[in-house]
């Protein structure tokens, strides 16, 4: 509810990284495999994506794009691998994203609820 990203250390619990965003209300967050790019979302059915840098735990403040095509809260978002992303929402569509270019590859609609 603070509007931040954080990141941390889980073996120290030390937090390392606080991105702020444009939402106090985050739900879904995730980190691509190669711990280079972070997807987060919620109630502004907006999911932003910020370039990271895992071993230096540096972040861009900035984010990267707004992956903006939902009409509902972002209830989900999982990288598929370093680039596809993938965001669920209260709309009961399902987008996948190129992370890196912030365009929308498929849809996948037609559930009767919030998926």
């Amino acid at each position: 509810q603070e509007g931040k990203l954080l990141l941390w250390h889980a073996p120290s619990t030390d937090k390392v990284a606080a991105v702020g965003l444009e939402s106090n209300w985050v739900m879904a967050c995730a980190l691509n495999p190669s711990g280079t790019l972070c997807a987060s979302g919620g109630l502004d059915n907006t999911c932003t994506v910020h370039k990271m840098n895992i071993s230096t735990y540096e972040t861009e403040q900035k984010c990267d794009h707004e992956l903006k095509a939902h009409d509902g809260f972002l209830s989900s978002c999982k990288f598929m691998d370093d680039t596809k992303l993938l965001t669920s929402s209260g709309d009961g569509v399902i987008i996948m994203w190129d992370a890196l270019t912030g365009q929308e590859m498929s849809r996948f609609s037609g559930h009767g609820n919030d998926v």
